[in-house]
């Protein structure tokens, strides 16, 4: 078999899921099928629009009927999505890009399925929030780790860590803001958003070094992707900052005026004059 044969062979089994999604897609457009329960997220962006979320409650909510039936609880979806997402690091670390977005989208839909089981069974609480936080935390670290290394003798390897460090800091932000009573969801790049960038990055990358301009590498491919996701996530990281910190100065009368001193300094220097 020549060269192009082994490439189809090899994308093929990708290429029949994306078939079989954008099929799904197709049919949910034109019958708009309604769902039971409510999806957690009520707005779209402009990277992941209303329609794709209703899609992917759509999509998932299939799932939550059979899992029950099988006695498998939230935090059983939840830490399987951590196997999920360490399976797709070790794929990207070995360059098998293709099937590690797929690995990925089905960690991805893990994410969605654990919230949809707990609200159906009515297993909501802070225990459960916590272990998803924490897990999302593990996932997105070792997928991050899988990129570093694939791309560790180029600047993949810093483009990675710095992805990581500014999807750690977007959640930081989120976290510590809500723990001082502030809760904010500002900014492009959120969780979803992050992960369906790199799902696109990966599932591309083999079919534009494959298909597309000549010369174009799924390195280069990777490299933009995650270059724009880490330059993205930066800047998130820091709208995140600046509106918790807006947001406490109005609530705080510690926190610096708008000249950057004490809130009480302008009386105390005026009464002292």
């Amino acid at each position: 078999m020549d060269g192009s044969t082994n490439v189809w062979m090899a994308l093929a089994p990708g290429l029949a899921i994306l078939g079989i999604l954008l099929l799904a897609l197709a049919v949910f457009l034109i019958r708009q099928p309604k769902f039971e329960q409510k999806a957690s997220r009520k707005t779209g962006s402009v990277l992941l629009p209303q329609v794709l979320i209703r899609y992917a409650y759509w999509l998932s909510e299939s799932f939550v009927a059979p899992l029950d039936r099988l006695g498998l609880r939230p935090n059983h979806v939840t830490a399987f999505s951590v196997v999920l997402s360490t399976a797709a690091a070790g794929l990207i670390a070995t360059g098998h890009l293709m099937s590690a977005a797929w690995v990925l989208f089905a960690a991805m839909a893990c994410d969605l399925i654990d919230g949809l089981l707990a609200r159906s069974l009515d297993m909501q609480s802070s225990v459960g929030a916590f272990f998803d936080s924490f897990c999302d935390r593990i996932s997105e670290g070792v997928v991050f780790a899988g990129l570093a290394y694939y791309g560790r003798e180029n600047l993949l390897f810093f483009l990675s860590l710095w992805g990581l460090v500014a999807s750690y800091m977007i959640s930081y932000a989120r976290g510590r803001g809500e723990g001082l009573g502030v809760d904010c969801k500002v900014g492009l790049m959120q969780r979803p958003e992050r992960l369906l960038v790199l799902f696109f990055t990966l599932l591309l990358a083999p079919l534009i070094a494959a298909f597309g301009p000549g010369g174009v590498s799924q390195m280069q491919v990777v490299l933009t992707g995650i270059g724009l996701l880490a330059a993205l996530s930066t800047i998130t990281a820091g709208q995140r900052a600046l509106w918790i910190m807006r947001a406490l100065s109005q609530t705080d009368p510690a926190a610096p005026d708008n000249a950057g001193r004490p809130s009480g300094s302008s009386s105390m220097a005026e009464a002292s004059s």
